[in-house]
């Protein structure tokens, strides 16, 4: 046990992600496949377990939820959501970066828990705000040294003589 806890955080070995996976097998064998085009109501497909092992994030979420096809709906749009939060987050397999992203399209009669995917919205929509307040700022803060720019370039090409330096353009925000 003390072994495990001096290992480095940022590495994990084959022979953990073996362990880890089999400790986990069970759980996702119980995950029945989900019938479409056969007229029956699916029932649902998760086991309640894997609701008890998700991250507290999710964890959270499904746990305001009463409905098991509600939470499953949530769940699903939450690794929507979630996996475009993580634009700096890539993985290189064969030649060629992978990002996270997972694109979500929930069809669905009326009835069957889709209101639950509003509730995953909520996860992005802080982090949108803040993103988009710090753009602004920056937008700002660009427009101000871009007008500065253009009075010290008038300036400059005005200037008969050559003491001053020739001002530089601001870099615009990413």
């Amino acid at each position: 046990m003390e072994k495990e806890k001096n290992k480095p955080q940022g590495k994990i070995s084959l022979a953990d992600l073996q362990a880890d996976a089999q400790k986990h097998k069970a759980v996702f064998e119980n995950i029945s496949r989900p019938i479409f085009g056969t007229g029956q109501n699916p029932d649902i497909r998760f086991s309640p377990e894997i609701f008890d092992q998700l991250p507290w994030i999710l964890h959270s979420g499904c746990a305001k939820l009463v409905d098991p096809i509600e939470k499953e709906s949530f769940l699903f749009a939450a690794l929507g959501v979630i996996s475009g939060l993580l634009p700096n987050v890539q993985g290189f397999y064969d030649t060629r970066n992978y990002g996270t992203n997972i694109f979500c399209y929930i069809l669905g009669k009326y009835g069957i828990g889709k209101g639950a995917i509003q509730l995953a919205k909520k996860l992005g929509i802080k982090i949108h705000t803040v993103r988009k307040e710090a753009y602004e700022e920056a937008m700002k803060e660009y427009n101000k040294e871009l007008l500065q720019y253009k009075k010290d370039m008038k300036a400059y090409l005005n200037d008969k003589s050559d003491n001053t330096p020739e001002p530089e353009e601001p870099d615009p925000p990413p």
